[in-house]
């Protein structure tokens, strides 16, 4: 059996590697749903050993400590309500950001496109409900909070090993 450590680390190399090539495909709503998902199963691996599944208060607590949200100028919150608003609704809006308590994230494709920010940020619509985002940022601050978290890991907890062994059993087929 593999200790949690390795199994974490194979499971990000993997994680970021289909990342990267759903990325290259320009298929960038899978990207994001991979994304977050990743989140969701890390926020479990890093939860209170009481804490049976992911939920807001994983994701939320894994995203904020791991992933240095503040250099992509979100929250924590507004991170899971674009998780909520992509899986349940293929949209930007969550039940979270149309109460006003999270921004919506607009995700922009190429920091070197100038014109498609300069368009979308004209546009009177947008107001301050919203933020942007370059996905080459959300994907190399996911690989950074990756990175942070499995140095972090404490391979000789029990209910860790546990969860490992249970959530990332199917590494290889």
């Amino acid at each position: 059996m593999h200790d949690p450590k390795h199994r974490i680390n194979e499971y990000c190399t993997k994680t970021i590697g289909a990342i990267h090539l759903l990325s290259e495909e320009n298929l960038y709503d899978h990207c994001l749903i991979l994304i977050y998902s990743s989140i969701d199963v890390l926020g479990l691996l890093n939860a209170e050993d009481d804490v049976p599944s992911a939920n807001i208060t994983t994701f939320k607590a894994w995203a904020k400590k791991y992933m240095k949200l503040d250099q992509l100028n979100i929250t924590e919150t507004d991170i899971y309500s674009a998780r909520c608003g992509l899986l349940h609704t293929h949209t930007a809006q969550s039940n979270i950001s149309k109460n006003k308590r999270a921004k919506e994230l607009i995700y922009l494709l190429k920091k070197n496109e100038s014109s498609q920010l300069q368009t979308i940020t004209k546009d009177p619509r947008m107001g301050d409900s919203h933020q942007y985002v370059y996905m080459d940022d959300l994907i190399n601050s996911l690989a950074l909070g990756m990175t942070n978290f499995i140095k972090a890991v404490d391979q000789t907890n029990p209910a860790l090993i546990e969860r490992t062994s249970r959530l990332l059993r199917c590494q290889k087929l």
